[in-house]
């Protein structure tokens, strides 16, 4: 008894899965038609698709770098509590309310600007957050005033939590386009 065949416009001829041999592993390919689907997901969800895979390693970069300036951020600010509280003329205990309100920025800040970006495009909002992260960062450094800090160092925590939820979906997502000796799959 052999099984009817799918027809090429039925659901089950898109998902069809053939396997391929790939050094004594059993790999699965998918069907053309699967791969054009994922595409029009990518885009429907905001994302452009990413047709060819040229230099995942250095996205993947300038993720971890703008992680690193991001936690560093956070926490430099408690090191240089004496600088900070010279600076806008308070005392140490009060310069360490920067460090709470820029805590307090990463909490409004994920969930809202998470959901603010949803219909983005997750690499575009990524810039827009490091550009929002970097701005607010001046304005602390620039700031004159101890009420002007607490205001810049809020406005700095705001995309903190946004830019690693969603740096890591990226992430995830050009990690996977890197093949076992740095080639793209």
């Amino acid at each position: 008894m052999t099984a009817e065949q799918p027809q090429p416009s039925s659901p089950a001829y898109r998902t069809r899965r053939r396997p391929s041999a790939r050094r004594d592993k059993i790999a699965f390919v998918s069907d053309a038609r699967t791969l054009d689907g994922t595409l029009a997901a990518a885009e429907a969800a905001g994302d452009p698709p990413i047709k060819s895979c040229t230099h995942p390693r250095l996205a993947l970069l300038a993720l971890a770098i703008g992680g690193f300036a991001i936690g560093t951020t956070e926490f430099v600010s408690m090191g240089l509590l004496p600088n900070i509280a010279r600076g806008v003329d308070v005392s140490i205990p009060a310069a360490g309310h920067a460090v709470s309100t820029y805590a307090l920025g990463v909490v409004v800040g994920a969930p809202l600007l998470a959901i603010l970006g949803a219909r983005m495009s997750r690499y575009r909002l990524l810039l827009w957050l490091m550009a929002a992260f970097t701005v607010g960062n001046l304005a602390s450094a620039l700031a004159p005033s101890y009420h002007a800090l607490l205001v810049a160092r809020f406005a700095a925590g705001l995309p903190h939590g946004a830019f690693f939820g969603i740096g890591a979906v990226v992430g995830r997502r050009w990690s996977h386009r890197i093949g076992g000796r740095g080639r793209c799959r």
